[in-house]
């Protein structure tokens, strides 16, 4: 590190000079500082979070909310109805007080539809496995149907639902278990999750080893990457995709700098 200047024994043209220089290299580390991957040939892992993303709405171009022309997406109603109920009007007249015949009454076609969702619970299957013994002495019994291995074990498609949770929706685990539960009525701990994750893992490999051969195949492939948050660590999500494949694969950041040496 350089030593400061005596500024005591500088003339005014050598200060003059010094401010100079300084005020030089004090633009060069401000620009160095504002670039990043859109303004410069740095990767876009380079730009961490702190990076805002730029609106591309023009002030005063348009108004706030939808514009004019815009299809919109207005809930719309089903044609046919899981279930249909009928609102009877009142037993007698609000006006005379007649008692009202109701096998006159007519039903509106068109009436309002509230789309919702069922009351959804875990169902439990219980296996138990049945005994003969043949005239001769032979003992026969039935067989476990594939999968079920435990005395008892989660199914296939609570397996399933934890999976797309945490992999595709980014749910945490913690937070996936306390859903499972306040939804379904599913206890799970973490490690159950991590188990089924780790399943689906072993399931998908063969899948992502052709995609992967398909790729080194291909004659041109595009490569991306974002940024992403494995616990309280910055990591890069890196694809490779081509018109008809898709790789994703998640890498540490710490790693991601050592390969670009």
């Amino acid at each position: 590190m350089k030593s400061r200047p005596d500024l005591s024994t500088l003339s005014f043209e050598q200060k003059d000079e010094l401010i100079l220089q300084l005020w030089d290299r004090l633009d060069k580390l401000e620009a160095m500082l504002l670039k990043n991957s859109s303004n410069s040939s740095k990767p876009p892992s380079s730009d961490g979070f702190k990076r805002k993303p730029k609106s591309r709405r023009v002030a005063g171009k348009a108004s706030a909310g939808g514009q004019k022309g815009h299809p919109g997406s207005t809930l719309k109603r089903v044609d046919v109805a899981d279930q249909v109920q009928v609102h009877q009007p009142p037993q007698r007249c609000t006006a005379c007080g007649s008692k009202l015949d109701l096998r006159t009454a007519t039903i509106d076609v068109q009436g309002r539809q509230v789309i919702d969702l069922p009351a959804i619970r875990m169902t439990v299957i219980e296996h138990r496995l049945q005994r003969v013994r043949c005239r001769c002495g032979q003992a026969h019994t039935g067989c476990y149907p594939e999968g079920v291995t435990q005395a008892a074990q989660y199914g296939a498609t609570i397996k399933a639902a934890v999976v797309y949770l945490t992999q595709y929706q980014h749910v945490p685990m913690k937070r996936c278990t306390r859903l499972m539960q306040d939804l379904f009525g599913v206890t799970m701990s973490p490690a159950s999750v991590h188990a089924a994750i780790a399943q689906a893992h072993a399931a998908v490999a063969p899948v992502v080893q052709a995609l992967g051969e398909s790729l080194l195949q291909a004659p041109v492939v595009h490569f991306d990457e974002t940024g992403m948050r494995v616990g309280t660590k910055l990591y890069w999500m890196h694809s490779a995709s081509t018109e008809d494949a898709v790789v994703y694969q998640v890498h540490a950041a710490a790693a991601t700098r050592r390969w670009r040496r």
